[in-house]
C-alpha cells in the first residue's frame, strides 16, 4: 500500500512541476508577443488641436501625458501648428486607454516620442503624466519654463 501512495504522490509532484513551467513558459511568450503588439502604424488625417488628433481609422487619440492651450487662447497654434507638421503621415501609437470623451489615450511616436517633445518646445504643459515617465516630464517643463519657450515666454 505504501509503495502505491508513494508512487502516486511522485507522479503528482512531477504533474505540477511541469504543468508550472509549461504556463511559466507561454506566460512569458505571451508577455513578449503583447509588447510587440502594443505599437500599431497609423495615419494622422487631422488635427483637431494641439493635443487631440483624428487618424485614419476615425479613432480620435488623446496624446496622453499633456495639456496643450484650448482653441480660443492665442498661444494653442503652437502644439496645433507642430501637430499639424505629422498630418497625413504614418506614425507609431500605443494606446493606454480611453477618456471620458471616449477619444483613445496615447502616446505618439515620430519616431520620436512627440508628446514629450510638445513639453520640451513649452507647447504643451505636462498633465496628469504616469508615473513611470513623471521624471522625463517634470525635467522637460521645467526646461522650458526656465528657457522662456512656447507659452512659458514671457512677454
Amino acid at each position: 500500500m505504501k509503495k502505491k501512495y508513494s508512487f502516486l504522490l511522485s507522479f503528482l509532484i512531477t504533474f505540477l512541476v511541469a504543468s508550472n513551467i509549461y504556463l511559466l513558459n507561454n506566460l512569458q511568450k505571451k508577455d513578449a508577443s503583447i509588447a510587440e503588439d502594443t505599437f500599431e502604424s497609423v495615419i494622422v488625417i487631422k488635427v483637431i488641436d494641439g493635443d487631440t488628433v483624428e487618424l485614419n481609422d476615425s479613432r480620435k487619440i488623446r496624446l496622453m501625458n499633456i495639456n496643450s492651450p484650448e482653441k480660443e487662447f492665442s498661444n494653442s497654434v503652437l502644439a496645433t501648428n507642430f501637430m499639424r507638421s505629422f498630418e497625413n503621415q504614418t506614425l507609431k501609437f500605443e494606446v493606454t486607454g480611453i477618456d471620458k470623451y471616449k477619444r483613445y489615450l496615447a502616446r505618439i511616436y515620430s519616431p520620436e516620442y512627440v508628446n514629450l517633445n510638445l513639453v520640451k518646445l513649452g507647447y504643451a504643459s505636462k498633465f496628469l503624466v504616469d508615473p513611470s515617465e513623471l521624471k522625463d516630464f517634470d525635467r522637460a517643463e521645467k526646461n522650458a519654463i526656465a528657457d522662456g519657450l512656447g507659452i512659458w515666454k514671457k512677454s
